[in-house]
């Protein structure tokens, strides 16, 4: 399978998230799978998305198909905010328990210096 079908066929199963289960924009769980482009499928049926909404637009937001806690965290304002704050805890996994440790709250993006940072970028020696 090439990058361009792998891409294809996550943002379709992400619309067949939308339409099988969450179809109704207005529903305040639902509305956080609308208005998304798809980059990663996290593997546990979650994702993480680019919102295109015009008040959260390139905003970074996790997904979840199943009520996990980082249903709908900012993970980053940006792409490239994302990657940056990501690198500096070696990639943690995508899975939201996986990164929720370094968000301050449901907006805030993963922050590579909250104390919970720090002390796992001593943990793995990258500081």
């Amino acid at each position: 399978m090439t990058k361009n079908q792998h891409a294809q066929e996550s943002t379709q199963n992400k619309d067949g998230w939308v339409k099988e289960v969450f179809p109704d924009p207005e529903n305040d769980y639902n509305k956080v799978w609308h208005n998304k482009f798809v980059f990663q499928e996290v593997g546990n049926g979650d994702y993480i998305s680019i919102d295109l909404s015009p008040d959260k637009y390139g905003k970074i937001i996790y997904l979840s198909h199943d009520d996990g806690e980082g249903h709908g965290y900012v993970m980053a304002d940006s792409f490239s905010e994302l990657l940056s704050n990501w690198a500096q805890l070696g990639f943690v996994g995508g899975e939201d328990w996986q990164w929720l440790p370094f968000c301050k709250d449901k907006t805030s993006g993963i922050d590579p210096s909250c104390s919970n940072a720090l002390l796992w970028q001593h943990t793995i020696g990258l500081r």
